[in-house]
């Protein structure tokens, strides 16, 4: 067997991929906005600069998250649980669904 060269590796074929294996920004942003205002409510503060604070991190991260730029992480969502007292089921609730191409990733 001979090695592959990288035009070999580039030319291969990708998967095509449909709309409706991804996540479209509105949908993320929707997210965000409805878990940022759980945790609002759930920790009674007044604006997102305050749950910045209280996450120790900084605000436009918050805001990346609230705009669906960023996606919530593990990491916060965690936070969030020691932070409010909310289990990570409920908490999960609030994040958007796997799509079927990171579930096989996972599953890799």
């Amino acid at each position: 067997m001979s090695p592959l060269h990288v035009t070999e590796i580039n030319a291969r074929p990708r998967p095509r991929r449909n709309a409706s294996d991804r996540i479209d920004m509105r949908t993320l942003a929707r997210y965000g906005d409805a878990f940022l205002n759980l945790l609002l409510a759930a920790m009674q503060l007044k604006n997102d600069a305050a749950l910045a604070k209280a996450f120790e991190t900084s605000a436009p991260f918050i805001s990346k998250v609230r705009n669906g730029r960023t996606a919530i992480s593990d990491a916060l969502l965690i936070r969030a649980h020691e932070e409010t007292g909310l289990s990570i089921r409920e908490l999960k609730t609030y994040l958007p669904p796997l799509d079927r191409r990171s579930t096989a990733q996972i599953c890799e």
